[in-house]
């Protein structure tokens, strides 16, 4: 998948995938699978940087409630706020292009 996303345009990503899909929800996919290797990437940096700060994070220890907190506090919540930070960046890219609806929210 992530060679797929790295060689193929997102032109050609966005007619493939809108042979089947409306085009908003075509938009939509599309977009999303090209910020998937960018969290990935976040996500696995939060994951050490936490670690090394001594948070409990590994997936051994997911069996423990009291590991949830750790997991929730330091890469749950931090990935959520970036994720919406990243999605309001790509929906002005998308209003400014046009494809946002004519006098509906963004």
């Amino acid at each position: 998948m992530a060679l797929v996303l790295r060689t193929t345009p997102s032109s050609s990503v966005l007619a493939s995938v809108s042979r089947w899909l409306p085009e908003r929800l075509a938009f939509a996919l599309a977009a999303s699978a090209r910020f998937a290797p960018l969290f990935a990437r976040e996500a696995s940096e939060l994951i050490l940087a936490q670690r090394l700060r001594g948070a409990r994070l590994d997936w051994r220890d997911l069996w423990r409630p009291a590991a949830w907190r750790d997991w929730l506090a330091c890469v749950a919540v931090p990935m959520m706020v970036r994720t919406i930070e990243v999605a309001d960046a790509a929906a002005t890219a998308a209003e400014i292009r046009g494809l946002a609806p004519e006098g509906g929210p963004r």
